[in-house]
């Protein structure tokens, strides 16, 4: 798993025993990493800052590698659920505000548990009491939990299994939505889609106009797994919008969620697909609204295995990230440059990771001018950073490719 050039190990604050990173970016640009830990006979929810030579928000300029602040716990358990795909993670508001998430089983089967939210409004040092967003108190699956800042409060996605529960159940996940308030008062809890993909991670972001645009994989009456996108405009969720190219067919969860990121005017999605029942690939899109989405470009060099994840570098520009078989049989976490009009950079190998579950979803942030890389280290068994400088990844070429 060691780094390579231009990637440069930076010293995690996560212990062994560690697993399932986040990293979330404050509106002021400062940069988070949260983890999972084994803590005693249970789990440890904790963060740390990225801080700067003088303690401050970012690294600072012309330091030789960034580091972390000191680790915070947002809390601890012995009852939680933990694995590799559906991730306990940090939103970060502003003014100190934040929103943390985790899981808890619940009686009555291996996949029954309940979402856990709580709030801080001091950078971390303190935690509210915890509190679950739905109150169906159904022994069934209810994680897979995306959050962002939404002005004083936090807008929260997560996948809700409760339809799988009775007599008549339909077996259907559904994605719910609401705004959490800074007192940790829930609003306007909505069905956002009733049928979708039991298992793959869902994604947030704020487009430019306020916009909240969330995205999941859905799950079509004939088993399409398409990719679907939603709107939050004054309060109100749209109709879902699925790609309409993202004609990938299977009686299955693929636990290969997408991902979103504003750049600029700019927002775009990654996802995973095999559409048309082909062979895995990796693409990129822009995403004027849910019904606007621009033509697909391929990112993958011809053997991914998903797991995918995308950062804004605030110029209109991104940088995707996948896990990729490479030739000797092993992984590697890519990462790739694409323009606001995609355009594409060569692809970097970032890292070797295993392409084992246990490696999880590699998590890209930007702080200043470095790429921020957080993945699980499947030999280690811990959370592992890396960073190299914007500079050195290749840039996108001025013309986009045609897609495949």
């Amino acid at each position: 798993s060691r780094p390579r050039p231009p990637f440069v190990r930076v010293a995690s604050p996560a212990r062994t025993a560690s697993l399932a990173p986040g990293l979330a970016t404050a509106p002021d640009g400062a940069v988070w990493l949260s983890w999972v830990e084994r803590d005693g006979d249970g789990h440890a929810l904790r963060i740390a800052p990225l801080t700067g030579g003088a303690g401050g928000a970012g690294p600072a300029p012309g330091a030789a590698s960034p580091r972390f602040g000191r680790v915070r716990t947002v809390a601890r358990g012995a009852d939680w659920f933990v694995n590799w795909a559906d991730r306990p993670g940090l939103a970060v508001g502003s003014r100190g505000r934040m929103l943390a998430w985790w899981l808890r089983r619940r009686a009555g089967g291996d996949y029954a548990y309940d979402v856990r939210l709580a709030l801080s409004s001091d950078g971390g040092w303190t935690w509210g009491d915890p509190w679950t967003p739905h109150a169906d108190g159904t022994p069934t699956e209810h994680g897979f939990v995306s959050a962002r800042p939404d002005g004083d409060g936090f807008v929260v996605a997560w996948l809700d299994g409760r339809a799988w529960h009775g007599p008549d159940a339909s077996r259907e996940t559904a994605v719910r939505a609401a705004r959490v308030d800074d007192a940790g008062r829930l609003h306007g809890q909505t069905v956002v889609d009733a049928r979708t993909c039991d298992c793959c991670p869902t994604a947030l972001v704020q487009a430019p106009d306020g916009t909240m645009l969330l995205a999941w994989r859905d799950r079509s009456a004939d088993e399409v797994r398409a990719i679907a996108l939603a709107a939050r405009r004054a309060g109100r969720w749209s109709e879902p919008a699925a790609f309409p190219d993202d004609t990938w067919r299977i009686a299955g969860c693929p636990v290969n969620g997408p991902a979103l990121a504003r750049s600029g005017p700019v927002v775009a999605a990654v996802w995973f697909t095999m559409r048309g029942d082909t062979a895995p690939t990796v693409w990129w899109r822009r995403v004027r609204s849910e019904r606007d989405v621009g033509p697909p470009v391929r990112l993958d060099g011809g053997d991914p295995l998903g797991r995918v994840d995308v950062v804004g570098l605030g110029d209109g520009s991104f940088v995707a990230s996948w896990i990729e078989r490479d030739a000797t049989g092993g992984g590697v976490v890519a990462v790739r440059r694409v323009g606001a009009d995609g355009s594409l950079g060569a692809p970097l190998r970032a890292v070797a990771v295993s392409l084992e579950r246990a490696s999880g979803y590699p998590r890209l942030a930007v702080s200043g001018e470095r790429l921020l890389l957080a993945w699980t280290d499947a030999a280690a068994g811990r959370v592992r950073v890396a960073a190299a400088p914007l500079a050195k990844l290749p840039a996108a070429d001025s013309s986009p490719p045609g897609s495949p």
